[in-house]
């Protein structure tokens, strides 16, 4: 389902089937970065099957996200209850549908485990109210971790874990970072590189790109950042390759 100039939000591929299926097109931060409202713009949807192919849309409601929380949640205040592990999977799995801004309060500790992307973009808030995200996950390539493009705001958590980074450029909280803001993170992860070379790794963020401010206040790193090969990390960020970062009682 590619918006205009390329963009999209793919929900992965999905076999053809007759059921219905609930899909969350979260266009709430994108209309100055994309050119929403301006003539000529269109939201088309588009099987990326190759030519020949009918998609059929049926009673399609657009509504805004106060109107709407996806399904599968207990909630409190507009905001998604994370109470346990099956929870967060599915929050995950939400979000890197399309549903990026979707903003989440945590009553649990929780795990990332396994390996590859989680989240494609956050532009939300995750609040951990003093819980724990922990990681036995490993970071196969540039780009693939728990989240790749971090608009949004996360705080309040304690991370703690493992981390196998394989791959170039990785950030617990964000391989790239478009002014999000991380604040009350105490951060004890260790971090284990393989890749040889520039290596960008940070424990919060790998890459600060240019839109906005990257805000991290109040936060500590207490883990460590291990490797015979790489060079050119950072303890809180890999590399600002574009845009400026703001640290505040760090």
């Amino acid at each position: 389902s590619p918006f205009v100039g390329g963009h999209s939000i793919n929900r992965g591929g999905q076999p053809a089937t007759e059921e219905w299926v609930t899909a969350y097109f979260d266009i709430s931060g994108a209309r100055k970065d994309w050119g929403w409202g301006y003539a000529g713009n269109n939201l088309r949807l588009d099987p990326a099957t190759g030519g020949g192919v009918t998609m059929q849309v049926r009673n399609m409601r657009v509504t805004t996200l106060s109107e709407s929380l996806p399904e599968g949640f207990e909630s409190e205040d507009g905001m998604v209850l994370i109470n346990s592990q099956a929870d967060f999977d599915h929050f995950m799995e939400v979000v890197h549908s399309g549903f990026t801004s979707l903003p989440a309060k945590f009553n649990t500790d929780v795990s990332v485990t396994g390996s590859g992307l989680k989240m494609q973009k956050f532009s939300g808030i995750m609040d951990g109210q003093g819980h724990t995200l922990n990681f036995d996950y490993e970071y196969t390539s540039e780009g693939n971790g728990f989240i790749r493009d971090n608009y949004g705001t996360v705080k309040n958590f304690k991370i703690d874990g493992l981390v196998n980074a394989k791959g170039k450029g990785f950030g617990a909280l964000g391989t790239w970072s478009y002014g999000a803001t991380i604040e009350n993170v105490d951060n004890n992860l260790e971090i284990v590189s393989t890749f040889s070379g520039d290596n960008s790794a940070g424990s919060f963020i790998a890459w600060i790109q240019s839109a906005g401010v990257t805000t991290i206040r109040n936060c500590v790193f207490r883990g460590s950042i291990k490797s015979d090969v790489a060079v050119q990390c950072g303890g809180f960020v890999g590399w600002s390759a574009a845009g400026s970062a703001y640290f505040e009682n760090c």
